[in-house]
């Protein structure tokens, strides 16, 4: 019945008859938050109150916070001391409500949020009436909650189907009065809830038995009360709200956070700690929801279900690559309705992965998606006409110097294959056997230093380009590929405007390639590039007049981030990628033919289960995206493709690819390009790392070392 298992334990509990009453937790379990950690909702309170002129010229946000947080502190000493520690009993309402920020210890006093604002006013002269600073941190409490779909579902169940009290309860500041605001939302509409249990209006904290006055105040016997509640340890100390716990005799299901690994991860992105400038959140959407996201999907049902030995490559796919790829497809739906145009082609290989995250966000917006087959050499060929020395070197240029797709090279110390010139004729398409002239040449290996390279190849060049048999062959093998990939792209690329490409990008050379070979060939259509991710590279490419953009990266910026990215796309790549070989011509029919793949089944399995963990996280998205409707306002996720967003996914993205754990580092530093069958973290470069510093391993060429920071993390961190 529920997606979340947690949940399912909960309702199989109330289901049986094995309690008389539910209470459960508002924050983080029937709310969850926009912001990493409660106390960042301060940060955005400071953002609204400087835009606002109420924060003096010396307080930053950051300032701010901690000056919020420490007056909370303070207030509840005070409140203990002046109370003595005895509680106020209050009345039970009939509504719902939620809460703000607490700190300190949880056996401490509970002030009410007008008694903070008290202590807080004296550092913040002319912020203004207490009225108006009251009513501004509610607006971002309410701005920063969202309600959780799977809770909503468990309550309205419980109470409408079992006839059930529902009671609330919240360790917080805010009155039951203020609670109701925050609460007062469509998808808690209709759910009679029994009565609302705070620590300010109660005066009993978690710690000091609020879940034993709940029973007393409702005539629950403790043994039949069922609490369902967030758990304590995913809150930070300072300005956490913390999950009401339970006395001994109440049964408590806990629906924990984040995982362990993932706290991890949010750590290394900067997400988790107390409130700073620097801590990277948007100033009116912190995270935008996803770390609250990343952890609730990892307690999905089907997440129980993937193999552990999967398990790691799910949960990285969910929590790492979902976010990603997730605001990457739901800003291609929109430039794509932006540009005029309906249908999407994905280049492969990634291209049927990402058609399929396209599928959700492109239902409702009219846009469909499907994967096409174009490649640089595919594309670079098809453009040979003459076979002439400029065509040739273009050809060159665009196709590399490795083995033709589905051919291994020789590997050469830590990575990266090479190839010689009798592998990089036959990518021409050239009989070695009918022009016995060249031989000389075949044998000569690529794997030298630059200099060289470039006189091996104009003396191929040049020899190429006067013999008129070798020339006469290479110009027919093009033009019947061109045919060929022609009809295959008129039976489904428009017949005149836009046509909008979208793949993970770098340098939109695949583009170019094919926006000239359309342009030569008649076609009134001009590609249209969609990039996850484009280099300084594509800034030629736009003086020539294509238009590329990227969404985590547009043409190298914002270049720091950018570069530790495109310093090692290589995992990237192989996380989205089919498992089908490259492309390497087209029949007759025009029917693609791909080589074959190299990847072990143990490799194929594990990037499936990125893919799905990827997809599972969409999916969860998705899902309270539809949920809203126009007129949700400030209950509605907000969109992924805004400049703070795609900020956000990409500084997730470039953590992983630029500062792996050792754990994410092994499991995927032991996968093998497609291409050579090279290691992400190949051996041979493990044991030179003694005989390398930081800055020697991050200056090795690309063919040497993939991913160097995985390299660094698995090896000497």
């Amino acid at each position: 019945m529920f997606d979340d298992a947690r949940l399912g334990h909960a309702w199989s509990h109330l289901d049986s008859g094995g309690a008389d009453a539910l209470s459960v937790d508002v924050f983080e379990t029937l709310l969850w938050r926009l912001v990493p950690e409660p106390a960042h909702a301060f940060l955005l309170l400071g953002e609204r109150l400087a835009a606002a002129g109420r924060l003096p010229p010396d307080v930053t946000a950051g300032q701010f916070a901690h000056l919020r947080v420490l007056a909370e502190a303070q207030a509840r000493q005070q409140v203990l001391a002046n109370r003595g520690g005895a509680g106020r009993v209050g009345a039970i309402g009939s509504g719902g409500g939620t809460g703000s920020q607490g700190s300190g210890s949880q056996s401490a006093g509970h002030p009410r949020l007008d008694e903070i604002w008290a202590l807080l006013r004296p550092a913040l002269p002319g912020a203004g009436e207490l009225d108006y600073l009251l009513d501004a941190e509610l607006s971002v409490l309410r701005a920063i909650y969202r309600v959780d779909l799977d809770a909503a579902e468990l309550v309205e169940l419980a109470a409408l189907k079992l006839g059930l009290p529902v009671y609330l309860v919240a360790d917080t500041c805010l009155s039951g009065a203020q609670l109701d605001r925050l609460l007062a939302r469509a998808e808690l509409a209709g759910i009679p809830f029994a009565g609302l249990f705070t620590s300010a209006d109660v005066g009993v904290g978690p710690a000091d038995g609020l879940l034993d006055h709940v029973a007393a105040a409702t005539g629950t016997p403790a043994a039949r009360l069922l609490h369902l509640a967030g758990d304590p340890t995913g809150a930070a100390e300072a300005g956490a709200t913390r999950p009401a716990t339970s006395a001994p005799n109440v049964t408590v299901i806990r629906r924990g956070e984040a995982t362990a690994e993932l706290r991890a991860t949010l750590a290394a992105e900067g997400l988790l700690g107390d409130p700073d400038d620097a801590t990277p959140v948007d100033p009116e959407y912190g995270d935008f929801g996803l770390t609250a996201l990343r952890a609730r999907v990892l307690h999905r049902t089907e997440a129980t279900g993937v193999p552990r030995a999967l398990r790691r490559f799910w949960d990285t796919g969910a929590t790492v690559f979902g976010p990603v790829f997730t605001g990457f497809a739901e800003w291609v739906v929109e430039r794509t309705q932006e540009l005029g145009a309906q249908e999407a082609f994905c280049l492969m290989r990634s291209g049927e992965f990402v058609a399929g995250l396209l599928a959700g966000p492109g239902r409702d917006a009219g846009v469909t998606a499907r994967p096409l087959w174009a490649s640089r050499e595919v594309c670079a060929l098809a453009n040979v006409f003459e076979a002439s020395a400029p065509e040739l070197r273009a050809f060159l240029a665009h196709a590399g110097t490795g083995p033709p797709p589905g051919e291994s090279g020789t590997s050469t110390g830590a990575g990266g294959a090479v190839g010689t010139v009798g592998a990089l004729l036959r990518r021409l398409r050239v009989d070695l056997a009918t022009v016995p002239g060249i031989s000389a040449l075949a044998g000569r290996r690529l794997d030298v230093p630059a200099g060289l390279l470039d006189e091996i190849l104009e003396e191929l060049l040049e020899t190429l380009s006067h013999d008129d048999r070798i020339r006469g062959e290479i110009v027919l093998a093009a033009e019947r590929l061109r045919e060929r990939f022609l009809r295959y792209l008129d039976e489904r690329l428009p017949d005149r405007g836009p046509a909008v490409l979208v793949d993970l990008g770098w340098d939109g050379t695949t583009q170019v390639l094919l926006a000239r070979l359309l342009a030569a060939t008649g076609r009134d259509v001009t590609p249209v590039g969609l990039y996850l991710a484009t280099g300084p590279a594509v800034h030629a490419h736009r003086l020539a007049g294509h238009r590329m953009e990227g969404y985590l990266v547009s043409a190298g910026q914002p270049a720091r981030l950018a570069g530790q990215l495109l310093r090692a796309p290589a995992v990237v790549e192989q996380v989205a990628m089919a498992d089908a070989g490259a492309l390497i011509s087209f029949d007759e029919g025009s029917t693609p033919l791909l080589g074959l793949g190299r990847a072990s089944r143990t490799q194929l399995a594990q990037r499936g289960a990125v893919q799905d963990g990827a997809r599972a996280f969409q999916r969860e998205w998705l899902r309270y995206r539809e949920a809203q409707t126009p007129d949700d306002g400030d209950s509605a996720l907000p969109s992924l493709c805004g400049d703070g967003a795609r900020l956000a996914l990409l500084r997730t993205l470039t953590r992983f690819v630029a500062r792996p754990t050792a754990a994410e580092a092994a499991a995927f530093g032991a996968w093998r390009h497609d291409g050579d069958g090279q290691g992400l973290v190949p051996a041979e470069l493990i044991r030179r790392m003694p005989y390398l510093s930081p800055a020697g391993l991050a200056e090795l060429p690309p063919r040497e070392a993939t991913w160097p920071a995985a390299v660094a993390a698995v090896a000497n961190r």
